[in-house]
C-alpha cells in the first residue's frame, strides 16, 4: 500500500513518496469547508441566544475555528485516502486519534499562554511604546489621562495614534488578563448540549461515518469545550479588573487576549477600534472570516486606504 506523509516529520523521514506525488483532498475543497463552518459559527454566534455560551463562542471563534478545521481536514484525507486504497501517516497525538492507534484522547491546549512579567517591567515597557506615537511635551498627560489604550499595536495603530491628536496609552494584554485570573474564583463551565450542537454541526460538513466519525465526534467534543470553557473563565474574570482606559485600540481582533479584553470594553459601554495588519482585508473572497475576527469585537475597523475600505 502507498504510503503518504500528512505532516513534515513523515514527509522528510522517508521519501520515496516523491516519486509518485498524489494527494487525496483538494485545497479549494478544504477552503469551501472552512467558509462554510466559519459562517455557521457566524450565524451561531451573531443570531443565536445571546448568553455566555454565545459571548465565550464569539471570543474563542478564530481560534476553535482554525483547529477545528485541522481536525476535519485529517479526518476528511483519512477517509479518502482508504477509499483509495492509500494510508497516511503522522506523527501528530491527533491524527493517529483518528487513526485508532490509540485510546488516550488528545490533550487540549493554546500554543501561546500570557507571559508573566513584574509590575515594573510591565509599566517601563508601556511607556517605551508609548513614547513611539507620543511627543514628550503629551507624554505626562497621555499617562495620566488616557482616552483609549492599546494592545498589539501595528503601523497603522501607531500611524493613527501619532496623528489623531487623542491620549493613547501602550497596555499589556497578558498582564491585564493574567491579573484578572488571579483575582477571580469563578469556574464557568459550558452547556453540554451546546457543545454537542457544535459537534454535530461540525461532523455535517464532511463525508465520513463509522468508527472514523465516532473517533472524530469525540475528538471535536473536547476541542470545542475545552475552549468555550477556557473563554468563559476569562471573561468572567475581566469583569473585575481596572482597565487602563474607557476605550481600546486593537492591531488584531484575532488575538485571543485582545480580543478577550476588547468584549470586556464594549460590555462596559466603552468603544473598540480594530486597524488593519495585513493590507489585504478588502481583498478576501468571503467577508465572514473578517466578520468574526474583526468586525465582531470591534465597533469600527481601520483599513489601510479608503479603496479598502470601499472594497
Amino acid at each position: 500500500m502507498t504510503v503518504l506523509p500528512f505532516d513534515y516529520v513523515s514527509a522528510v523521514r522517508n521519501l520515496d513518496w516523491r516519486r509518485d506525488l498524489r494527494w487525496v483532498l483538494l485545497p479549494d475543497a478544504l477552503r469551501d469547508v472552512g467558509y462554510d463552518l466559519a459562517r455557521r459559527v457566524a450565524e451561531q454566534t451573531f443570531r443565536g441566544p445571546q448568553d455566555e455560551d454565545t459571548r465565550a463562542l464569539l471570543l474563542a471563534a478564530p481560534g476553535l475555528i482554525n483547529q477545528v478545521l485541522v481536525s476535519l481536514e485529517a479526518a476528511w484525507s483519512i477517509a479518502l485516502a482508504s477509499r483509495a486504497g492509500l494510508q497516511l501517516a503522522a506523527e501528530a497525538d491527533e491524527f493517529r486519534w483518528l487513526l485508532g492507534e490509540t485510546s488516550e484522547l488528545p490533550r487540549q491546549g493554546f500554543r501561546r499562554v500570557p507571559v508573566a512579567r513584574s509590575a515594573a517591567k510591565v509599566l517601563l515597557r508601556s511607556v517605551a511604546r508609548t513614547t513611539t506615537w507620543t511627543a514628550p511635551a503629551r507624554l505626562p498627560a497621555v499617562l495620566g489621562w488616557p482616552q483609549a489604550f492599546a494592545v498589539n499595536h501595528n503601523a497603522l495603530l501607531r500611524q493613527e495614534a501619532r496623528y489623531s491628536g487623542k491620549r493613547i496609552i501602550s497596555a499589556n494584554g497578558d498582564h491585564l488578563l493574567l491579573s484578572a485570573r488571579a483575582a477571580c474564583n469563578r469556574v464557568p463551565t459550558p452547556d453540554s448540549a451546546r457543545v454537542a450542537d457544535l459537534v454535530e454541526m461540525m461532523l455535517s460538513l464532511i463525508p465520513v461515518d463509522g468508527a472514523l466519525a465516532d473517533r472524530l465526534r469525540q475528538l471535536l467534543f473536547e476541542k470545542v469545550r475545552f475552549h468555550l470553557q477556557a473563554a468563559r473563565v476569562d471573561l468572567a474574570a475581566l469583569k473585575d479588573i481596572h482597565l487602563p482606559a474607557e476605550d481600546m485600540w486593537s492591531g488584531t481582533g484575532g488575538n485571543r487576549i485582545a480580543r478577550a479584553l476588547a468584549m470586556e470594553v464594549v460590555r462596559r459601554g466603552g468603544r473598540v477600534s480594530g486597524f488593519d495588519h495585513g493590507g489585504s482585508t478588502g481583498m478576501l473572497a468571503s467577508g465572514v472570516p473578517l466578520a468574526m475576527s474583526e468586525g465582531g469585537v470591534a465597533n469600527e475597523f481601520v483599513s489601510m486606504s479608503p479603496g479598502l475600505a470601499d472594497m
